[in-house]
């Protein structure tokens, strides 16, 4: 039996959106904004939501573009998780070069592995969903995803 909007776990999808906003606004209370009128939005377009099983990728489309709507033009996020609208100090050097670290590493996968990843933890999908945006069993999609971060793994130990 299908899930509905009705008994979708409002809560637990707000707070997953405020995580999410936090990541693409440029102030706390820009990402309250952005969730809040984000989730009023899923409300009143609820039945419009193609995936009423899983509506939590569908939610987190609409909070970031509301995000990104708050966001003044030509004004950057940070993206060194530093905080909100501060620039990174010597301080955060340390992270700065572990992130670029896992970037490159990340650059090493091949390009399914990526796409699996970005799905996972970008897009925050759970393995049932990746398995089902991909068109393959469930049981395949945890492997692969196993032998991606496995990948990733190797390719951040130190030499």
């Amino acid at each position: 039996m299908p899930i509905t909007p009705d008994a979708w776990n409002w809560e637990s999808a707000r707070v997953r959106c405020l995580r999410e906003a936090r990541r693409h606004a440029p102030t706390e209370a820009d990402a309250q904004d952005a969730v809040q009128a984000a989730m009023l939005q899923a409300w009143r377009s609820r039945s419009s939501c193609n995936a009423p099983d899983d509506p939590l990728p569908w939610m987190l489309a609409i909070t970031r573009r509301e995000a990104w709507r708050l966001r003044p033009r030509g004004v950057q996020v940070d993206l060194d998780g530093a905080g909100y609208g501060e620039r990174a100090s010597f301080d955060d050097a340390e992270r700065i070069v572990e992130r670029l670290d896992v970037q490159a590493a990340i650059a090493g996968l091949d390009k399914e592995q990526r796409h699996l990843l970005h799905l996972r933890y970008a897009e925050d999908l759970a393995q049932r969903s990746v398995a089902q945006r991909l068109g393959i069993p469930e049981g395949t999609a945890k492997v692969r995803l196993h032998r991606a971060r496995s990948r990733l793994r190797a390719l951040l130990e130190p030499a």
